[in-house]
């Protein structure tokens, strides 16, 4: 803490008990400045602050009044943002007077952002269809506010696929992401359903750890339409044998027997056309049916 000077007839006595502070990004943290008016005349004290995102910080109070020997204190709010980088920043906070500007306490400070982890993974496709091999991209983000030392792995629950990633550990700075090839690798069915087999990626960064799952859509070797045309084939070619079979049996069945009269079957075997020379009646009858 120190103090540059104090201007002007009107005087303002300002005092900072602390010359470091902590702040964790995503959270609020506040500095007092102790302020006093020295002068005969009520004053009124504001505050600039430089060395960080002005963004970043706001006055509790704007505008703080003070009467003569009277103390107040300027709040500063310190919102840190988690894209604010880790690290130590010197933070100069002017305090100047509302009556004239030319009056102003300078005091300066050690603002000491702590490191926040915090990792994402970007797959690309989520979903990788293939036989007994396929590929997907695994993007590590660094979305936290320091470098980050990032272990990757991957792996298969019922492990019936071989998962392996080209870098499984790697740093990756600040606001920086970082493209992973993974392969996976499992014996192919032959035919049925394509099989979903669920892959999980995990990233470790100290006791940080991000999981994201991906689907390895494998295809069999015979497809499920191929095979559904074998089997209606199959089934045609069945039809077809089963009726060739039956009109065999019907063919080789020995012919229907005949009862023929006695009398017709004794006589000449061949008598000539030209014997015949007149009508021949009668009626003929079944033997074994009448």
């Amino acid at each position: 803490m120190s103090t540059r000077g104090t201007l002007g007839v009107l005087l303002v006595k300002t005092k900072l008990a602390l010359s470091h502070v902590d702040a964790t990004p995503g959270l609020t943290s506040r500095v007092d400045i102790e302020v006093t008016n020295t002068s005969t005349v009520i004053e009124g004290v504001t505050a600039i602050v430089d060395g960080i995102n002005p963004e970043w910080v706001r006055l509790e109070r704007p505008v703080v009044s003070l009467f003569p020997d009277v103390t107040d204190h300027v709040v500063l709010v310190f919102d840190i943002p988690p894209t604010c980088q880790a690290g130590d920043y010197l933070i100069d906070v002017r305090i100047l007077s509302s009556v004239d500007p030319s009056i102003e306490s300078v005091q300066d400070f050690w603002l000491t952002v702590a490191p926040v982890e915090e990792i994402k993974i970007d797959l690309r496709p989520t979903v990788v269809t293939g036989g007994s091999s396929a590929e997907l991209t695994a993007t590590i983000v660094n979305s936290g506010n320091s470098d980050l030392d990032v272990q990757v792995s991957v792996s298969e629950a019922t492990r019936e696929v071989d998962c392996t990633v080209d870098v499984p550990r790697l740093t990756i700075p600040f606001g920086h992401q970082a493209p992973l090839e993974v392969g996976l690798r499992s014996r192919r069915p032959w035919f049925g359903q394509p099989v979903l087999r669920p892959v999980l990626i995990e990233a470790r960064s100290e006791d940080f750890v991000v999981e994201q799952q991906a689907t390895f859509k494998q295809k069999p070797r015979i497809p499920q339409g191929l095979m559904t045309m074998l089997i209606l084939a199959g089934i045609v070619l069945l039809w077809a044998l089963i009726f060739l079979w039956a009109i065999g049996l019907l063919r080789a069945s020995d012919p229907s027997s005949k009862s023929m009269a006695t009398e017709i079957a004794t006589g000449e075997a061949n008598i000539p056309l030209v014997l015949i020379n007149g009508p021949v009646g009668g009626v003929v009858e079944a033997a074994s049916n009448g």
